[in-house]
């Protein structure tokens, strides 16, 4: 009867890489309001998200924190 194993090889990343990687969630970071910012430096802080979750992460164009800057309405 033959073993079937499944063998995973993690993938080693170089310095280089990784210092590239760092700069792009930071970078995306910054793209960000302060306060969507530090909600995703949170989720790191907790393990909610992993740093690369950030970069897989779509952050254009969601601006809808519920307030409206429309003054005619009063």
């Amino acid at each position: 009867m033959e073993s079937k194993e499944i063998v995973i090889q993690k993938t080693r990343i170089t310095e280089a890489q990784r210092i590239l990687e760092q700069q792009e969630i930071e970078s995306k970071l910054s793209s960000l309001r302060e306060r969507e910012r530090r909600s995703y430096l949170r989720k790191l802080e907790r393990g909610d998200i992993e740093p690369a979750d950030i970069l897989s992460m779509d952050f254009s164009g969601d601006f809808s924190d519920g307030f409206s800057d429309d003054y005619d309405s009063e």
